[in-house]
């Protein structure tokens, strides 16, 4: 099935009143989005979550339990991590765009996986919504589908489009 789904941004990209995390004067730079997925790539998926997620971070996905608190989200993250035929690490991290505004990231991206005893590099297109605060993130949304994802950024005011996603909505960090 194709969905589009489209949110809508009067002066900034919205996410529910009731978050509890950071504030409009943390302000994310894409240098900081940049060294994320660069540490991704490089040192794996544990390291990363171990050095960029807060404490109280609250990771969702569709589909599953919200996992809240960092032991929580590394022991989730340590079993998908066990299943990749290099433990911890991808294949190849595309990054495709990203979006800042204030605390807050949207980031369109395909995963190449292998895993334990396939040959076959499976393309995972991605996007993760964060809520960052003092240099973490504490809150991430990681919205999946098995087509092409496209974020077409546009001006304040007008919509954008993830076409082909499944099962993103426009409260995505509830």
């Amino acid at each position: 099935l194709l969905f589009s789904i489209h949110l809508y941004i009067i002066s900034e990209l919205t996410f529910p009143p009731n978050m509890g995390h950071g504030s409009s004067r943390n302000i994310l730079s894409r240098s900081q989005i940049e060294a994320f997925y660069d540490d991704l790539r490089t040192n794996g998926i544990l390291p990363t979550v171990n050095k960029y997620y807060a404490d109280n971070a609250v990771l969702a996905e569709a589909g599953q339990d919200a996992k809240v608190g960092k032991p929580a989200i590394v022991a989730a993250e340590t079993y998908f991590a066990n299943m990749l035929e290099k433990t911890g690490h991808f294949e190849a991290i595309e990054v495709h765009g990203i979006i800042i505004n204030g605390n807050k990231a949207v980031v369109e991206q395909t995963l190449h996986l292998k895993f334990k005893g396939s040959d076959a590099v499976v393309k995972q297109h991605q996007v993760d919504i964060q809520l960052w605060s003092k240099g973490k993130i504490v809150k991430v949304r990681f919205c999946r589908s098995n087509a092409p994802v496209s974020l077409h950024c546009c001006r304040a005011g007008q919509p954008i489009v993830f076409t082909h996603a499944r099962n993103i909505s426009v409260s995505a960090l509830r």
